[in-house]
């Protein structure tokens, strides 16, 4: 049952990766236009409904459209009413992961990966000398520590952005606005050593969490005498790789 809900969470949670990784204004401190949220919304459902047509039992349909409207419907309201980007989609994920929680658990058939197009593509990829090698379980886990990883790319980003704007720790620009620049190289830097921390705690490989460490102040070598600069890659630094740690334990925890 988990490599299902595992599997339902990115049905949502990689169109949100899609449509949310351009970093613009809005994610700091400003909302949407109508058009630019409309735009928004038809893409993630054309893609939530791409990725979740070939698990989903035929009985499901009507549960699973209910769920996406709801789902999308509070999205809406939410965007009107909290103009923090960040905050407004760890909001989002927050309460996607509960109600998709509930959904998967209270409609055990809705999401099943005997669904007669996730059989057939299950078969086709048998015929690959490299994919046979791989037992069901294995499979199951690997959705599992997919979903980690895409969690860490972006809905851990939105948190540690959101509580560097908390304590002010975030790089400004000489007109005293949020430097887009910086965050977007610092977003970039974040993702990549996210990624590279969770693997290695997945792997038990923790020595090599130090030398990313290293090699991040070695580059950043020169910018660290801005002592506001410094503090934000000092903080940002610490929240990203000891949140990236922690839900590699739980993510390592659900696949042993």
């Amino acid at each position: 049952m988990m490599a299902e809900y595992a599997y339902f969470m990115l049905c949502f949670l990689v169109p949100r990766l899609f449509t949310g990784w351009k970093d613009t204004g809005n994610n700091i401190t400003g909302s949407m236009s109508v058009r630019d949220s409309a735009r928004t919304i038809l893409i993630e459902l054309l893609l939530e409904f791409l990725f979740i047509l070939p698990v989903m039992s035929g009985g499901s349909f009507p549960y699973l459209l209910s769920f996406v409207f709801f789902y999308h419907l509070m999205a809406v309201i939410m965007s009107r009413y909290m103009k923090n980007g960040n905050l407004r989609s760890l909001v989002e994920f927050v309460l996607l992961i509960l109600a998709g929680g509930f959904f998967i658990g209270g409609l055990p058939e809705t999401v099943s990966f005997q669904a007669p197009i996730f059989s057939v593509l299950a078969n086709f990829l048998r015929l690959h000398p490299f994919m046979r090698q791989y037992s069901r379980w294995q499979m199951r886990g690997l959705i599992i520590i997919i979903f980690g990883a895409v969690v860490l790319v972006n809905e851990i980003n939105a948190m540690v952005r959101y509580i560097l704007s908390i304590i002010h720790s975030e790089p400004l620009a000489e007109a005293g606005q949020p430097d887009s620049r910086e965050l977007g190289r610092g977003k970039i830097i974040g993702v990549i050593e996210r990624l590279f921390f969770y693997f290695f705690v997945l792997t038990n490989n923790y020595g090599s969490i130090a030398f990313i460490l290293a090699a991040k102040a070695f580059t950043r070598f020169r910018e660290l005498e801005d002592r506001d600069f410094a503090e934000y890659v000092l903080i940002g630094t610490l929240l990203s790789s000891s949140l990236s740690i922690f839900w590699a334990y739980f993510i390592r925890t659900l696949v042993l």
